[in-house]
């Protein structure tokens, strides 16, 4: 087994702000083919080998029993034909066309649990994006991470501005991120440990745009994935490596021809 990758023992007293992480975009795709699987290996299995911000797109799909399960996804019929949507039992649930289902929801929730349980001095992010049943990715992450869920103690004076906490302050924690969609569904979100994401990224500016230091959870500056025409996984690496450069000075996407 590959030695885990720990941050904590080198790191603990830098704020989340001031250290480089591996992250993991539509971290849940373990499945489907070269257009579509994204990741081989799940939570746990990316987090020991230094992930600790991952990206998680959840909606509702019929499992072969007709249940409505969440799980994460990567396939765009679902993002914009929302004629592939039903309603079953209080869901929003979609049919893909041209991806793919990915891990269960419940077992990304589990293995980011079991990982901060084995390594407790680490901790996890989870970026939840273009997802729907908000109010059941919720019910979800408080039965399933229990007291591993991260929450601040005060949302005054920047308390729960993730940005400024040390790695230290988040140990043995799984922090769980909102889009505004879904922060906004959920009543005292930052209390119940549900915070809000934001990317400070904009196309029309140079540098980052609108950091709030009393911002209810994490704001970044970037953009992840790279454009259809880069081919093969080599070309892919070495475009989204070009293109961190240019964010890393300040610049962003729009500056490339």
């Amino acid at each position: 087994m590959t030695d885990p990758i720990a941050y904590h023992r080198e790191y603990k007293h830098k704020k989340l702000n001031e250290v480089v992480l591996l992250g993991s975009h539509d971290a849940g795709i373990t499945k489907g083919n070269s257009n579509t699987k994204t990741q081989d290996g799940g939570i746990y299995y990316q987090a020991i080998r230094g992930a600790r911000f991952f990206d998680v797109r959840i909606a509702a799909f019929f499992d072969r029993s007709g249940n409505a399960t969440l799980s994460s996804y990567h396939d765009e019929t679902k993002a914009k034909l929302p004629g592939f949507a039903t309603k079953h039992t209080g869901m929003t649930v979609h049919t893909t066309v041209l991806g793919k289902e990915g891990e269960t929801l419940h077992s990304i929730l589990a293995e980011a649990k079991d990982f901060v349980d084995y390594m407790p001095h680490e901790f996890l992010m989870l970026k939840f994006d273009k997802s729907e049943n908000w109010s059941h990715i919720r019910d979800a992450c408080y039965a399933t991470l229990g007291n591993r869920i991260y929450k601040p103690t005060t949302l005054d004076n920047g308390g729960a501005n993730i940005n400024e906490r040390t790695l230290d302050e988040l140990k043995g924690r799984v922090i769980v991120l909102f889009d505004e969609e879904g922060y906004n569904n959920v009543n005292q979100p930052w209390a119940q440990g549900i915070l809000k994401w934001k990317n400070l990224n904009k196309k029309s500016e140079k540098t980052a745009a609108g950091y709030d230091e009393q911002f209810p959870g994490l704001q970044y500056y970037g953009k992840g994935g790279v454009s259809r025409p880069a081919s093969g996984d080599e070309a892919k690496i070495q475009k989204n490596f070009d293109e961190q450069v240019l964010l890393m000075k300040g610049m962003g996407a729009f500056a490339q021809k």
